[in-house]
């Protein structure tokens, strides 16, 4: 399922809804809760916890080193606050802390170009699933940024990370992605390790490791076009559902189409290993072993899965794949 988009609040708005004093310009390092970031800053304290934004990045070309300490929100999941806030930044270098307790730890939206998040701990940051916030990291129409070597944990209702709106070329590489698995409801968890919703187009989703995801470990949308996912470890996803189906590896959905899935490892995942439902896509290399481990005799599941059967898998060229289950025989040249 998707999210509505949610409309963006000022920080004024932010401020007078929580009773918080409206924020100062911050250049110097030691900074509040709501401070505005527009030189370079090394954080000397922990920021939090906050009742508003934990920092907003009011400029571009600058670095936010967190200095391994971390940025906290309150567990008040629909307040719509954000940890680290870029909208409209352009060669911004946020790294090097924790980012926690928010209803997303990091958010690039509003056109953000050239940003880089890396080195952060996005743990905990949990919303409402009703259309605000419920991601570890998030980019929102948005391109060309890159989310690298982070570690995103236990965050949601969504994702530990996701892409979406009227996003373009965006790299998310070398990350660890574990454990985002927290319920919309006590009988429906969709929160995906890694998710491009529709709209996107041209993501790079590399060298990830991801595990413990309530649905999919890695989830391309409808409409979610012209991207790879390749090189990544894909392990132990799609358990934690109680009535909603149980979850793929990876998952490229109907219209998601010319993906290149290549080289991943997706193994013991709760369905399928690899499911594939949209056409002229690409599945090549990967390494399969021991999915449908949660069986529902009614969605059989297997290591290699294309749902396309008339004609048998499309347009979609399946090769050099290693697996030991399939659905079809055209998933196994």
């Amino acid at each position: 399922m998707t999210r509505n988009t949610r409309n963006l609040l000022t920080i004024a708005a932010l401020a007078l809804a929580v009773g918080a004093v409206t924020p100062a310009v911050a250049s110097a390092a030691h900074v509040g809760c709501g401070s505005v970031i527009t030189t370079n800053t090394v954080l000397d304290s922990n920021v939090g916890p906050c009742l508003s934004d934990g920092l907003i990045i009011g400029a571009d070309n600058i670095t936010l080193d967190l200095n391994a300490k971390t940025v906290s929100g309150l567990p008040l999941p629909g307040d719509g606050n954000v940890g680290i806030r870029l909208t409209g930044r352009r060669g911004v270098l946020v790294k090097n802390g924790t980012v926690t307790t928010f209803d997303a730890g990091v958010v690039l939206e509003g056109s953000s170009t050239k940003n880089k998040v890396s080195g952060v701990t996005a743990r905990d940051n949990i919303g409402t699933g009703l259309g605000d916030w419920g991601d570890g990291i998030a980019i929102l129409d948005s391109s060309s940024n890159q989310i690298v070597n982070n570690a995103v944990i236990h965050n949601g209702p969504f994702d530990g990370i996701g892409v979406f709106g009227a996003s373009t070329a965006n790299k998310l590489m070398g990350n660890t992605v574990r454990d985002n698995n927290v319920e919309r409801d006590p009988t429906n968890n969709q929160d995906d390790g890694i998710r491009l919703e529709p709209g996107t187009s041209g993501s790079i989703v590399t060298k990830n490791t991801v595990t413990g995801s309530g649905l999919d470990g890695i989830a391309v949308f409808a409409r979610s076009t012209d991207n790879s996912v390749n090189s990544n470890t894909v392990t132990g996803n799609g358990f934690h559902n109680k009535t909603h189906r149980k979850g793929d590896g990876i998952r490229v959905f109907l219209t998601a189409d010319r993906t290149i899935v290549q080289g991943n490892s997706s193994k013991d995942n709760a369905a399928n290993g690899i499911r594939v439902d949209s056409q002229s896509n690409q599945i090549l290399t990967n390494r399969t072993a021991g999915n449908n481990a949660a069986p529902n005799p009614a969605q059989p599941a297997f290591d290699l899965f294309d749902s396309n059967t008339t004609p048998p898998c499309d347009a979609n060229v399946w090769s050099g794949n290693t697996f030991v289950t399939f659905n079809q025989p055209c998933v196994t040249g």
